[in-house]
């Protein structure tokens, strides 16, 4: 109940997103994408390397690689909500969080390939979740396409739902900390 909860009010979230987004905003970060560039390099690059040498903390070579696989990961759309309840650019924020996602489908692969083995020698990995990238990168874009559509076809609705982005923002952190606390409580 959990999990579908979550996902109901991430997917309202992100529509709300959508009504917020401005696509020519967008389109000019695209164009001169030093924001994205910084991200990209920040998640892709920096990233891997520094859990990959925090990972030799650890004795254990498994928690080596979890610590190391969280690295390479993609960004979640949790960046999202947190740049609405600090007033960030929203913009900035969505555009870094698809680029992340649909870079992941190439650049995990790679850092798997180039030090996933070394993290654990002798064992062969080749399991890249992409059904679960994709499954993410769906839940991304839909909402936001959703949203998009109803700040152009309904715009004073958008405006209304706009209002409420930020109080939805903090609902779903304060749902997520409490009732995410309370169903894992028996852990």
């Amino acid at each position: 109940i959990f999990g579908y909860s979550v996902a109901v009010l991430v997917s309202l979230a992100y529509i709300n997103f959508g009504c917020a987004l401005d696509l020519n905003v967008m389109r000019e970060v695209l164009r001169k994408p030093i924001g994205p560039a910084i991200g990209f390099v920040s998640q892709f690059i920096f990233m891997p390397l520094c859990s990959f040498a925090l990972g030799f903390v650890f004795d254990n070579p498994e928690m080596r690689l979890g610590l190391f696989f969280t690295g390479a990961s993609p960004g979640g759309g949790a960046s999202n909500i947190w740049t609405i309840m600090f007033g960030g650019n929203l913009d900035l924020s969505v555009t870094m969080t698809a680029v992340s996602t649909f870079s992941a489908f190439f650049m995990m692969p790679l850092w798997v390939f180039l030090l996933g083995e070394v993290i654990v020698a002798g064992t062969h990995i080749s399991d890249i979740p992409y059904f679960t990238i994709t499954k993410y990168a769906v839940l991304l874009v839909v909402p936001l396409l959703i949203g998009i559509s109803i700040r152009k076809c309904l715009p004073k609705v958008a405006n209304i739902m706009v209002r409420f982005m930020k109080p939805l923002a903090l609902f779903l952190i304060v749902f997520i900390l409490v009732c995410g606390i309370w169903s894992q409580f028996f852990m």
